[in-house]
């Protein structure tokens, strides 16, 4: 790829970036205070896409291609509170981190009008209600409430989620989360 590719490259990043950061922090989003932000000509954007429907696709798409890469390999303690700890600590590190918030945070606010943005957020819930369900399996086995409880434990993780990204509250107690829920499981 030449010099001139890469800029363009980079540049149609930043500019999908800036377009997940400004919906991300609840902005009014149009192509106009997108090129205001980002200091360009509004013609400019055009250049990159055809329209802001096929932004917001080439958006999604950049940023589900990025979150594929931070993949989460499972491997076992023998602990169960210590796996889920592990994938509480990769699920609340993934949308806390400044890679992701802001689209993620996005991705929240833009899914009930959407398709796409719907689309990638019913298939992060499926990846992490997925694991969920392999870590608790894997201690359960065949155990009869264990559907109820993988549902559970999915449904609270991605709950605590939704709430940092939409409502910016602190991380906290959702380190603790694995340690109760194993204890619930146990007793």
């Amino acid at each position: 790829m030449d010099i001139v590719s890469n800029m363009k490259i980079e540049n149609k990043d930043k500019i999908l970036e800036e377009c997940a950061a400004l919906i991300g922090a609840g902005e009014d989003f149009s192509l106009a205070l997108l090129a205001d932000q980002l200091e360009i000509k509004k013609a400019s954007l055009y250049h990159y896409f055809g329209s802001k429907e096929e932004m917001l696709f080439q958006m999604h798409a950049m940023y589900h291609k990025r979150l594929l890469a931070k993949g989460y390999r499972i491997t076992f303690s023998g602990s169960l509170e210590k796996d889920l700890e592990n994938l509480v600590s990769h699920w609340s590190g993934l949308y806390l981190s400044k890679d992701f918030f802001l689209y993620l945070r996005a991705l929240m606010m833009l899914r009930f009008k959407d398709e796409r943005a719907a689309e990638e957020s019913r298939s992060l819930s499926l990846m992490l209600s997925s694991q969920s369900r392999v870590v608790l399996e894997h201690y359960l086995g065949e155990k009869k409430d264990a559907e109820t409880l993988y549902i559970l434990f999915s449904s609270l993780l991605e709950k605590k989620l939704e709430d940092i990204l939409l409502y910016q509250r602190e991380e906290g107690d959702i380190g603790g989360l694995a340690a109760h829920f194993a204890r619930f499981i146990s007793h």
